[in-house]
């Protein structure tokens, strides 16, 4: 696989090698049946079913005909090939769409008890979100974690990391998205997550960073 930086024009990561079969079960990461079932919805809205089932493999065509229970753990097999083919068909702007849905079902159902709390010890600004992202994240998703490092009080960095090898592209520009919503409908606020910039990809894990800056 050959590894190269984020191409601020393209969006690419690396080269489009996302042969799912020869991936590793059980997957570092993983995500409550919800998670997976709103990822099946993205997909219907936009039409996309044939396209992604004639591309991914058939176990995960299998879970996509006998969605999980909403409260199951799954592991990020599926996941990672429907978001693969996702990139590869819409390109970055697609993923983070899916990661602005992903936020917005999950983060007004699951996940809402969970910044409630934050907000009452925190107070409701980006630094608080930013800053317990490890927390917002781990009621749906597990095996990955962040660090938030902030700069100059209108900036700061988010630091991603993916467990496991050969995380998609399509998942790093969904968590860009997922991250966007955290100003766009949570808060509320003006503000920008810029795409990622790739630390390190290998057989352990895929690091990324996000670039946030806050106002207009």
């Amino acid at each position: 696989m050959n590894v190269q930086t984020a191409d601020a024009k393209q969006g690419a990561l690396v080269s489009p090698e996302t042969s799912a079969a020869a991936r590793p079960n059980p997957w570092p990461r993983r995500a409550l049946g919800s998670f997976f079932r709103t990822l099946c919805a993205f997909v219907d809205k936009h039409r996309l079913g044939s396209v992604v089932r004639s591309k991914v493999s058939p176990a995960t065509i299998k879970m996509m005909d006998n969605l999980p229970f909403a409260f199951r753990w799954v592991d990020s097999t599926a996941i990672d090939e429907i978001e693969a083919v996702l990139c590869e068909v819409g390109g970055p702007s697609l993923c983070r769409d899916l990661g602005m849905e992903l936020s917005r079902s999950l983060g007004g159902t699951v996940v809402q008890p969970v910044l409630r709390a934050a907000f009452f010890l925190f107070g409701e600004t980006p630094e608080s979100v930013f800053g317990n992202l490890d927390r917002f994240f781990s009621p749906t998703v597990q095996g990955i974690t962040f660090v938030w490092t902030p700069a100059d009080g209108r900036t700061g960095l988010v630091r991603a990391t993916f467990e496991g090898p050969d995380c998609p592209d399509g998942a790093v520009h969904a968590l860009q998205g997922s991250l966007q919503w955290v100003f766009d409908e949570l808060l509320r606020k003006p503000g920008r997550v810029y795409q990622a910039k790739l630390i390190k990809r290998d057989h352990a894990a895929t690091v990324v960073d996000y670039e946030v800056s806050f106002g207009p």
